[in-house]
C-alpha cells in the first residue's frame, strides 16, 4: 500500500524526504505541536530524521495529506496540509494545519486511508491510536 489515495477533495501520498519544510512547518504550529507528547520539531533537521524514520520502520505507512487544487484552469501542485497513517507502532498517527480545522480534511483522509489500508491488510481487524490530552472531538 504505498500508492497514492485520492478522495475528491483530497490526495493522500506516501510521505518522503521533500515534505520535510512543509511538515515542519505545520507541527511548529502551536495548536498542533501540543497534540504530541514530543511537541514541536526542534528543525528541519529533526523533521528530516522523523521521516526518515517512518519511511525505514516496517510497521510504518505514513502519508501526506495535500488539498488538491479546484480551479481546472490551472495546474499548481498539491498543497500539504498535513499527515496520516501508522506510525513504527503500528498506530494512527495524524496532524492537519489548524488553519483548515473543521472542513472535514481528516475525516475524508481517515475514511479514504481507513479503506486502502484495510484492502492491503485484510488481516487487519483494528486500528488504535493515543489522544493528546485535552484534545476532545466534536459531536
Amino acid at each position: 500500500m504505498t500508492s497514492d489515495i485520492c478522495t475528491k477533495r483530497l490526495l493522500l501520498r506516501p510521505i518522503a524526504l521533500d515534505d520535510v519544510a512543509s511538515l515542519h512547518k505545520i507541527r511548529s504550529i502551536p495548536d498542533v505541536a501540543t497534540q504530541f507528547s514530543t511537541g514541536a520539531w526542534a528543525d528541519e533537521a529533526a523533521a528530516e530524521e522523523w521521516i526518515r524514520t517512518m519511511i525505514d520502520q516496517p510497521a510504518s505507512l505514513m502519508y501526506t495529506i495535500r488539498l488538491l487544487p479546484t480551479s481546472s484552469t490551472t495546474n499548481p501542485p498539491a498543497q500539504i496540509i498535513g499527515l496520516m497513517g501508522l506510525n513504527r507502532w503500528g498506530m494512527l498517527h495524524y496532524m492537519i494545519d489548524p488553519t483548515l480545522w473543521n472542513n472535514g480534511y481528516a475525516t475524508e483522509a481517515l475514511h479514504a486511508f481507513k479503506a486502502a489500508l484495510f484492502d492491503a491488510q485484510p488481516e487487519r481487524t483494528v486500528i488504535e491510536t493515543i489522544v493528546a490530552g485535552g484534545n476532545c472531538g466534536k459531536d
